[in-house]
């Protein structure tokens, strides 16, 4: 680690970090990415102590782009990228 990160580091504040042991996927696994996707992240949030929600990058956008304030938003969902309607507000009459 560079000097820099060592004397910013501790003003941004604390982490730790555990060391989860390699994780080897099962033939089934092997077969399904996706199957293999979702266990990894079930051990991860196991192991963190954390919760899982079943939502993706398109609700993150959503998300992020009702806490900036923007009324039109670019979802992508299952590789179609679909434009959301712009609500009348945008444009009064």
């Amino acid at each position: 680690m560079n000097d820099l990160a060592l004397h910013v580091i501790p003003y941004l504040g604390s982490m730790s970090v555990t060391r989860l042991p390699v994780y080897y996927p099962s033939q089934e696994e092997k077969d399904n990415p996706k199957l293999y996707a979702e266990n990894v992240r079930r051990l991860m949030a196991r192991e963190g102590n954390l919760i899982m929600l079943d939502i993706g990058l398109a609700e993150k956008r959503v998300y992020h782009a009702a806490l900036n304030g923007r009324l039109t938003v670019l979802l992508e969902k299952d590789d179609c990228l679909i434009d959301s309607i712009q609500p009348s507000l945008q444009n009064p009459p």
